[in-house]
């Protein structure tokens, strides 16, 4: 299990000595293992992009910077209307916990009444949980 720690609020900046959010998740699939993603001090808001961002990895990504049981870092997902997907591409089951983030923005347009709720839902179209 590694540890990356996100340095910039920029979610996909490619620059020496900082390393971003999408930086983190790409590493992160690359491991192969159950890694945790934290957050330097200083880092409170990543605005993403308007595309969808795809976790295909078992993953912790913990905005709570320092332990208090509160959010630190809020992901920001604007406008876009499929902004968080948890798919590994197999139709399996991946543990994904996200912790101590706040989740603003994002828009989830139900295809049927049924499907109302949270906003989470597997790539099998099966409801998820976050709580």
């Amino acid at each position: 299990m590694a540890v990356f720690v996100v340095t910039t609020e920029d979610f996909d900046l490619l620059a020496p000595n900082e390393f971003s959010l999408q930086q983190a998740l790409q590493a992160a699939a690359a491991n192969n293992e159950a890694d945790t993603i934290r957050f330097a001090a200083g880092v409170s808001t990543i605005a993403l992009p308007n595309t969808s961002i795809v976790i295909d990895t078992e993953v912790t990504i913990d905005g709570d910077i320092d332990d208090d049981g509160r959010f630190d870092v809020t992901l920001d997902l604007g406008a876009s209307t499929s902004p968080l997907v948890i798919d590994d591409g197999t139709g399996g089951v991946i543990d994904v916990t996200l912790r101590g983030l706040r989740i603003t923005g994002g828009e989830f347009t139900p295809t049927c009444p049924s499907d109302a709720g949270n906003g989470a839902r597997g790539a099998d179209g099966s409801d998820g949980v976050i709580s």
